[in-house]
C-alpha cells in the first residue's frame, strides 16, 4: 500500500515539475526559462508509516487479540495486545493507558487471565472516562459487575461469585445448552451464597428477586440439559421458598396440583417427562 503512494506521488511531483519548470513551456524570446527550486514531495502518507510503522500487522495483533478472548484466552489476548503496542508505542496503542480505545479489552483480558482486581481497576477508569460522564457512577457499578461476571476467573468476592452464576445459569437456560452438571455447580454455588449476599440498596433488583428468578431459571437449564426429573425437583423446592405465603395456606394435595400446574407452564418441555 505504501510503495502505491509513493508511485503516486512521484508522479505527481513529475507532472507538477513538467508544468512549472518546464523551460519548453515558459522560455520565449524575451523571457528566459526561470531557474526552478528543487522540488519536494509533500504528500501526505498514512499515519505512523514514515515512523516505520506497520498499521496492517499492528491492527492484526489487535484483531488477534480479540479473538483470543473470544476463545477465553486470557494469556494469548494479553500477549496479542503487547505484541501491537510493540509495533505502535504510540499513546493511544497503550493498552494499560485508560484513555485508549483497547483499555477495556485489556481489562477484560486481564480478568480472563485471573487477574480480576487488575482487570477491574483498569476497567473502572477507562469506564469513567465515558460511561460515568455520560450516566453516572451507578452505570458504571453496574458495567463493571457484567464485565466481573462475564470475565472474571480465579478468586472473587461472594457477591461477584453469585453474579457469575446467575449470568451462567441464565445463559445455559435461555441461549445456549449445558449439560445438567454445569446447571448443577451454578445451582448450588448460589445455594451456598444467597444468604451471605445482602443487597446493596432499593435498585439491587438481581439480588431482591433472586429467590423468584431462580425460580424459573434453574429449571430450565436442567430442560434443556434433558434432565426433566431434575428441573421438576427443583422446581418444587424453588418455587416454595420463592412464595411461602401461598404454598403455605394450601393443603398439600392442592400445594402439589398447583406445584405441578406451575411447573408444566413454566417448564412446558418437561411436561409429562418427570
Amino acid at each position: 500500500m505504501r510503495l502505491g503512494r509513493v508511485i503516486a506521488c512521484a508522479a505527481t511531483l513529475m507532472m507538477g515539475a513538467a508544468t512549472a519548470c518546464s523551460p519548453a513551456s515558459t522560455a520565449s524570446a524575451t523571457h528566459p526559462a526561470p531557474s526552478c527550486p528543487p522540488c519536494a514531495c509533500t504528500c501526505e502518507c498514512e499515519p505512523g508509516a514514515v515512523a516505520g510503522i506497520d498499521p496492517y500487522e499492528r491492527d492484526e495483533a489487535f484483531a488477534a487479540a480479540t479473538r483470543k478472548a473470544a476463545q477465553g484466552d486470557g494469556a494469548g489476548c494479553l500477549a496479542e495486545l503487547d505484541r501491537g503496542q510493540t509495533l505502535d508505542p504510540r499513546p493511544r496503542f497503550d493498552t494499560a493507558n485508560p484513555e485508549s480505545p483497547y483499555a477495556q479489552t485489556r481489562a477484560q483480558c486481564l480478568m480472563l487471565a485471573g487477574q480480576c482486581d487488575a482487570g477491574k481497576t483498569l476497567a473502572r477508569a477507562a469506564l469513567e472516562q465515558t460511561t460515568l460522564q455520560q450516566w453516572g457512577p451507578e452505570q458504571v457499578e453496574r458495567t463493571l459487575e457484567a464485565y466481573t461476571s462475564m470475565y472474571c476467573r480465579g478468586r472473587m468476592s461472594d457477591r461477584e461469585a453469585l453474579l457469575q452464576s446467575l449470568m451462567e445459569l441464565q445463559k445455559a437456560a435461555y441461549t445456549t445448552t449445558r449439560d445438567a452438571r454445569f446447571c448443577e455447580t451454578h445451582d448450588q454455588r448460589i445455594a451456598r451464597l444467597r444468604t451471605r449476599v445482602k443487597p446493596r440498596d432499593d435498585d439491587d433488583a438481581q439480588i431482591l428477586h433472586l429467590d423468584a428468578s431462580l425460580v424459573h431459571m434453574v429449571p430450565t437449564c436442567y430442560q434443556r440439559a434433558g434432565d426433566c426429573s431434575k428441573a421438576w425437583a427443583r422446581y418444587r423446592e424453588l418455587a416454595q421458598r420463592a412464595h411461602p405465603h401461598v404454598y403455605g395456606r394450601m393443603s398439600a394435595e392442592v400445594r402439589e396440583q398447583s406445584l405441578r400446574s406451575g411447573f408444566d407452564s413454566t417448564v412446558s418441555k418437561c411436561k409429562g417427562k418427570s
